[in-house]
């Protein structure tokens, strides 16, 4: 089981469904490394939400996962070109 199946495990068991299916199952899994672990997130709003809500928690998943700490790396995912409005 990779590290991020493990946090979402842990996380799963600390938060309702609904705010697992939420602020959760959205999340992507980009990759970790001996410093950081990373996650894309759907919105700038999405991010600034999850972090002031459940940093603290993501943070000890991350550690008991890890059995070290990593520094939880969040990006925001670009919209597709299809989604991007250009004026002239």
């Amino acid at each position: 089981m990779n590290i991020w199946c493990q946090v979402l495990s842990s996380v799963g068991k600390r938060v309702n469904q609904q705010s697992f299916d939420t602020w959760f199952r959205p999340i992507v899994f980009n990759g970790c490394d001996d410093q950081a672990l990373r996650v894309t997130v759907p919105t700038e709003y999405f991010k600034r939400w999850l972090l002031e809500n459940y940093a603290d928690l993501l943070q000890q998943a991350v550690l008991e996962a890890n059995h070290s700490p990593l520094r939880l790396t969040v990006a925001v995912a670009q919209p597709p070109l299809s989604l991007i409005h250009i004026s002239e």
